[in-house]
């Protein structure tokens, strides 16, 4: 299962990480518009194997060519706790696995992955 966030609030769930690749042009990616994470909590690196491309003609009109990505488990990556995008989070796609954000807080709890933001005691 593949969690999927988005800037502004919303998480959209995939079975498959092909999925949630199908779903975001790598433009977008590389943008940083989606943060991705697994069932368990780790955030999801998307690695480029073919690079995004862009450019101009004459100068005026922008092209784009979106790049092919993987995405590679890194537990040690400078980003969001999952966690915290949970707490961020303000609107839950409809899905088949989980009907309300309780839901998948509760389901995910159960299984070990920590779905509860504590913010840094100063």
């Amino acid at each position: 299962m593949i969690f999927a966030f988005v800037e502004g609030g919303t998480l959209e769930v995939y079975g498959t990480a092909a999925d949630a690749i199908r779903q975001y042009e790598g433009i977008d990616v590389e943008s940083r518009v989606v943060h991705f994470y697994d069932e368990t909590g780790t955030y999801l690196e998307p690695t480029f194997t073919t690079p995004n491309q862009t450019g101009k003609i004459f100068g005026l009109f922008r092209w784009v060519v979106s790049g092919k990505y993987e995405l590679v488990a890194n537990p040690s990556a400078d980003e969001d706790s999952f966690a915290l995008a949970l707490y961020e989070t303000r609107l839950l796609e409809p899905n088949e696995w989980f009907a309300s954000l309780e839901h998948l807080k509760s389901a995910l709890s159960a299984k070990g992955v920590a779905v509860e933001f504590q913010p840094p005691e100063t």
